[in-house]
């Protein structure tokens, strides 16, 4: 099962490649003009790499922030049972929430 779908995928590949992608057409080219190809090869390898490093970069980016929220949303759920714990003049034990659940 796992390899014919990997197989099948391999071949949906292949075919997505074929439509977008036209074969090089070399023969009967002039070095100038197998140079000027290159060249313009060249230059859209360059755009899709800043395209890749601006992506990757944002990637990390939201990463981060996704991280501080994560971390405000404990320091906010710490600080509001410490502020319930003061309030009602409970100590932790008997507190009705399970204060150790809050530190991970």
């Amino acid at each position: 099962m796992l390899v014919t779908e990997k197989e099948e995928k391999q071949r949906e590949r292949e075919t997505t490649l074929r439509e977008r992608v036209p074969p090089l057409q070399l023969s009967g080219l002039s070095v100038q003009d197998l140079q000027a190809l290159c060249k313009d090869l060249h230059q859209k390898i360059d755009v899709v790499d800043e395209e890749r490093y601006d992506i990757s970069v944002k990637v990390t980016k939201n990463e981060k922030e996704v991280l501080h929220h994560h971390h405000l949303s404990y320091y906010v759920d710490s600080m509001e049972i410490h502020f319930m714990l003061i309030h009602y003049n409970e100590s932790a034990s008997d507190c009705r929430f399970d204060y150790q659940d809050y530190r991970t």
